[in-house]
C-alpha cells in the first residue's frame, strides 16, 4: 500500500474509514461509488457485486460509470417541459452513455443502458449514435465508446 507523503492529499473511505491517497483515486484504485468516496477494497466489492448481478440499486447508484451513465438531477425527466413524443417520430430528449473500452466496461455500459432504458418504460428510442472519443478521466484523457441515445 503507497504511503502518504506531506504533499499528497488524504481521504477517507465513505463505507470503512480507511485513508485514500490521490495516487489511489488517479489509478482508479479508488473513487466515487454510491454517492461516497470509497478505498480500493471497498470499491472493489461494490463492482464485483455489480459485475455478479448481487448488487443493489444502492450499490449502482453512485460508482464513477453510473453517475456518469445516470448522471445527476438534470436527466430526471421530471426536470423537463416537452412531453415524450411516442408517435414514433422524432425525438424530443436525448441521453449519453459513455464507457471505457474494455471488455467489462462494454458489458456494464449495456447494462447501464438496459436498466435505464427499463425504468422508464415511457421512453421510445428514435435513434442512437456510437463514437470512439477522449474522456476526460481525473487528469487525463482516455478513450471511450460513447453512446447517444435520442428519445
Amino acid at each position: 500500500m503507497d504511503a502518504p507523503t506531506d504533499s499528497e492529499p488524504v481521504m477517507n473511505c465513505g463505507e470503512c474509514g480507511a485513508s485514500i491517497l490521490d495516487t489511489h483515486l488517479k489509478r482508479g484504485l479508488a473513487g466515487m461509488w454510491a454517492g461516497r468516496m470509497l478505498c480500493p477494497p471497498c470499491l472493489r466489492e461494490h463492482k464485483e457485486k455489480d459485475m455478479d448481478g448481487t448488487a443493489s440499486d444502492d450499490d449502482l447508484g453512485g460508482s464513477r460509470i453510473m453517475q456518469s451513465l445516470r448522471g445527476a438531477a438534470s436527466h430526471d425527466p421530471a426536470n423537463y417541459k416537452r412531453s415524450l413524443n411516442t408517435t414514433g417520430e422524432g425525438a424530443t430528449r436525448v441521453r449519453t452513455f459513455h464507457s471505457r473500452l474494455s471488455e467489462n466496461a462494454i458489458a456494464n455500459l449495456d447494462q447501464q443502458i438496459n436498466t435505464w432504458l427499463d425504468s422508464r418504460p415511457g421512453v421510445e428510442v428514435k435513434f442512437a449514435t456510437t463514437v470512439i472519443g477522449a474522456w476526460e478521466a481525473g487528469q487525463h484523457a482516455e478513450p471511450n465508446l460513447i453512446v447517444t441515445l435520442f428519445y
